[in-house]
Order: C-alpha cells, then sequence, then structure tokens
C-alpha cells in the first residue's frame, strides 16, 4: 500500500469525525513505489470541472470551497521503456521488425484517496498491444492498481476495459471509476476516468476520459 502522510492522516481523522470533506487537500505523497524507476514522470494539480458539476447537481448548498476541495485532484503520468528479452532470430529479423516494450502508469490522487492504474505495452512499429498475445507476448492492463487507497470514501471502479484500433497500431486502456464521499454533510459521488492511448511506434498518452 502507498504510504500515507501523517498530514494526510489527521485530515482523515477529522474528516471522519464530522462526516464532511473540507476546504483543505493534503499534500500528496509522490515518490515511486520501492524499487521503480520510471524513465519519465510528470504531475498536474487542478479542479475538475466535471467534478464540480457533478458534486454541486447533487448538493446544490454545498460551499463553493468545499465543492474545490472535493474536485481537486492531481494527476502524476509514469512511463518507462523496458528490455524485451524475445525477439525475433537473426534469421527472420529482416522479414519481421523487432517487439519493444514500455510500462506506463497514471495516478490519480483526490483529497482522501490515491487511485492507480497501469500497464504493459509492447509494439513493433505495426501494431500494439496490452493485454491480448500478439508474437508470442502478452502484456497488461490492471485498475485499481497495488498501491490505490480511500480514507472517508469509497472508490469504486466502474470499468476497466482495452480497445484496440481497426488496424491494430493503437490500443487504449481505461478504468472509469466513483468516488462516493460527503460534501458539508451531503452524500455525494463523482465519476472520473482516464486512459492511456499506446501508439505502434511507442508514443503513450495520458488522457482524462
Amino acid at each position: 500500500m502507498k504510504k500515507i502522510t501523517k498530514l494526510a492522516l489527521a485530515l482523515a481523522v477529522t474528516f471522519a469525525v464530522s462526516g464532511n470533506i473540507t476546504g483543505s487537500a493534503f499534500a500528496a505523497d509522490l515518490s515511486n513505489t520501492a524499487g521503480t524507476t520510471w524513465d519519465s514522470t510528470a504531475s498536474t494539480t487542478s479542479i475538475d470541472p466535471d467534478c464540480v458539476a457533478q458534486v454541486t447537481l447533487q448538493a446544490p448548498s454545498a460551499s463553493v470551497d468545499a465543492v474545490n476541495s472535493a474536485c481537486t485532484v492531481t494527476t502524476v503520468i509514469k512511463s518507462r521503456v523496458d528490455p524485451v528479452t524475445t525477439q525475433p532470430t537473426s534469421l527472420t529479423r529482416l522479414a519481421t521488425s523487432p517487439i519493444y516494450s514500455k510500462s506506463w502508469e497514471i495516478d490519480k490522487i483526490g483529497i482522501t484517496y490515491y487511485e492507480i492504474t497501469k500497464g504493459k505495452l509492447y509494439y513493433d512499429g505495426s501494431q500494439a498491444w496490452s493485454t491480448k498475445t500478439y508474437r508470442g507476448l502478452t502484456g497488461s492492463h490492471e485498475c485499481q492498481a497495488p498501491g490505490s487507497w480511500g480514507v472517508t470514501v469509497a472508490v469504486s471502479v466502474e470499468g476497466c476495459t482495452t480497445s484496440y484500433s481497426t488496424s491494430g497500431d493503437a490500443v487504449t486502456d481505461r478504468e472509469t471509476y466513483k468516488v462516493s464521499a460527503f460534501v458539508n454533510g451531503f452524500p455525494v459521488y463523482w465519476v472520473y476516468a482516464m486512459s492511456e492511448l499506446s501508439k505502434a511506434d511507442g508514443t503513450t498518452t495520458a488522457r482524462d476520459f
């Protein structure tokens, strides 16, 4: 489980006592999982407008600060190029392009939750694949991956899907999750989606849909 900071735990206790999400957000622990080295890591923090619309509709009398606090989310995007132990033999390499691999992870960090989706991509210049087996290799896609947690809120996976382009040169791994909580004493929920678009040239793009 990803480490919960002392500040986060203290705030969680406060929320549990009051039953509300207030206008304070904890400083999220953005450190990598022990032993994991990423080639690229980037993070952004913003107030999600779709979340604001959902919460405001359900709890119209909630304060703006409480709604904005509940809907503040930090997105951390990570990727790493991995070695591939199985490659075409020297006799077939001219006819068959080399295979490459890339691992990726998207972390969504809310006021009292941490949700992780991650996957492993294979690509060879013409095809990209994750959960299916192609050329003898199978990648992966995992929703609510180990390290995910929620305190005083319930986080449930609404959808965990993998889809391919018609030509097979792109794959989209998506997680949709719902956060159920209390805002100013009102029971509310909001739904987020996060996806990774991976292409046959090895490029990956994290998206919020």
